[in-house]
């Protein structure tokens, strides 16, 4: 064999051993939200993802529909560094607060039927997203517990026994996002009723339980009004008994 054709041969054995190591180069990335092999969690890596690659990859977790316009999301980038490792019962609350990092929100909408999770920007005061959303009206108890339906906003009544629901809704008011939620009290029945996320109304929650107990006994000059009120309650019974004896004597 001639240098030319052994110098060819060597040329095309090389070309047929590195082209295996270009295609396995080439490889599609990993999705950047996977179901680990344990089957109960799932791995998030969403440093430099595009929005829209985070919602379709979820679909695969999440077992429903993810509806989102796509010009509302391009140009929309995740950069949350490090692996996250999440609990596959507990994903959509993370896939929630990834979209709310991103300025977005989710909530389900079954009105077609089948239960979609429709993904829109964040609105403040007058400026909505396209579609239909109305807060659930829930329990206190279903807030506690967490709603079965996913909202970013919901309605709840507190009923107050020992404070007025009127006084307490200058200091409720600092606890939420007005141009967002709201609260108000009822009249006549006593009630604060709210509209305003999760973590807000939960926070509300835990306030009034604190501040709606029993009055402490009065003390100083309360007390002192207390003590007169009761000894001219008294004094009018003796008076008033008097009376009653006098004229049947």
């Amino acid at each position: 064999m001639h240098l030319p054709d052994c110098a060819r041969l060597v040329s095309l054995l090389a070309v047929i051993l590195v082209a295996p190591a270009t295609q396995n180069a080439a490889a599609p990335a990993q999705e950047p939200i996977r179901l680990l092999p344990d089957g109960a969690s799932v791995a998030m890596q969403l440093d430099g993802i595009p929005l829209g690659t985070f919602m379709a990859s979820a679909r695969g977790v999440l077992g429903g529909t993810v509806q989102w316009l796509p010009d509302q999301v391009s140009g929309v980038t995740l950069h949350e560094t490090g692996e996250q490792i999440v609990p596959r019962d507990g994903f959509r609350d993370a896939f929630d607060a990834v979209l709310r990092r991103a300025g977005f929100w989710t909530w389900d909408d079954d009105s077609g039927g089948a239960s979609v999770i429709v993904v829109r920007p964040a609105w403040t005061g007058a400026t909505r997203p396209d579609g239909p959303f109305t807060a659930p009206v829930i329990t206190v108890d279903e807030l506690v517990a967490g709603p079965r339906r996913h909202s970013p906003l919901y309605t709840v009544s507190f009923q107050l026994t020992h404070i007025n629901a009127r006084d307490q809704l200058i200091s409720a008011m600092s606890l939420f996002d007005s141009r967002a939620e709201m609260i108000r009290h009822v009249e006549g029945a006593n009630q604060l009723v709210a509209t305003a996320t999760r973590e807000h109304l939960l926070a509300l929650r835990d306030i009034l339980r604190q501040t709606d107990v029993p009055g402490p006994t009065p003390s100083g000059w309360e007390a002192q009004l207390a003590d007169i009120g009761k000894r001219l309650s008294d004094l009018d019974q003796r008076l008033t008994a008097l009376e009653k004896s006098k004229a049947g004597g």
